[in-house]
């Protein structure tokens, strides 16, 4: 049974669009990122994305060390998710 490490990252837009994309091609079958999106019209400063990921996959080792990578419980993560209602999903 893998183990999952729950997480977010905070970036900006371009840098978030590359994120979304490089998670896409090393994703494992149950992992799962899903960034809000501004509503049209509206533009946000900081971007963020919260995270499933399998322990030891290469999602894993690639956003668990980067720098604006923060740690989330299983809780938090579930309670993050149900608040966004207009997202980007991978």
């Amino acid at each position: 049974m893998p183990i999952y490490i729950y997480g977010r990252i905070q970036t900006n837009r371009v840098t978030l669009q590359k994120y979304l994309t490089k998670f896409k091609d090393k994703k494992y079958s149950k992992e799962l990122c899903i960034a809000p999106r501004p509503l049209p019209g509206a533009m946000q400063k900081f971007y963020y994305a919260i995270m499933k990921l399998e322990k030891d996959s290469q999602n894993y080792k690639y956003f668990y060390q980067r720098p604006k990578f923060e740690e989330l419980t299983q809780e938090s993560f579930t309670e993050e998710e149900k608040q966004i209602d207009y997202f980007w999903s991978v």
